[in-house]
């Protein structure tokens, strides 16, 4: 928890393990001094908007603990009040996302590299979920080789039968 100034007033071992540094410490500092100074900018704009905002705020920050490497953050807020509505102070949530960014960037990553190859690979295929009896995803050789719509292939996943030859087809 910070005062309506963003110093610390309450800090939990979970951020404290983050920080990579004592509670103790942190009371009273700012909690800006912690945010990279890339992200300070949006920080400072947070803090201005938040006696004005109702309910939870939620931001992505990076933070930079004095002795550790710097993570990404999820961040969320809200404002504490008390019964007259006077502004006390904010509750934050810090919630370190940097692996799950790693994870995304390695998913687009191969997503790329699948999307190059089915577009430039001169051959028909389409992944199928066969427990659904699903077509998922149908190349863009399909229609182009085998001559059927791929749409066709999307709505029944036998359609391409229908270019095997009858010898070649299971009885």
């Amino acid at each position: 928890m910070t005062d309506p100034q963003g110093r610390i007033q309450e800090v939990n071992q979970k951020m404290t393990f983050l920080l990579e540094t004592e509670g103790a410490w942190l009371l009273g500092k700012p909690l800006s001094a912690f945010i990279d100074l890339a992200d300070a900018p949006q920080f400072r704009e947070l803090l201005q908007h938040l006696p004005k905002q109702p309910g939870l705020q939620t931001v992505t920050l990076r933070f930079r603990p004095p002795r550790c490497s710097l993570f990404t953050a999820e961040v969320t807020v809200t404002a504490m009040r008390d019964g007259k509505g006077t502004l006390l102070g904010y509750r934050w949530l810090v919630r370190d996302i940097s692996a799950r960014l790693v994870a995304d960037a390695a998913l687009f990553e191969s997503e790329e590299r699948f999307r190059q190859l089915a577009e430039n690979i001169d051959a028909a295929f389409w992944v199928l979920d066969y427990p659904q009896r699903r077509v998922v995803y149908v190349s863009p050789a399909y229609q182009r080789l085998w001559g059927l719509d791929s749409q066709a292939l999307y709505r029944d996943f036998r359609t391409w039968t229908a270019r095997v030859h009858p010898d070649d087809q299971v009885a």
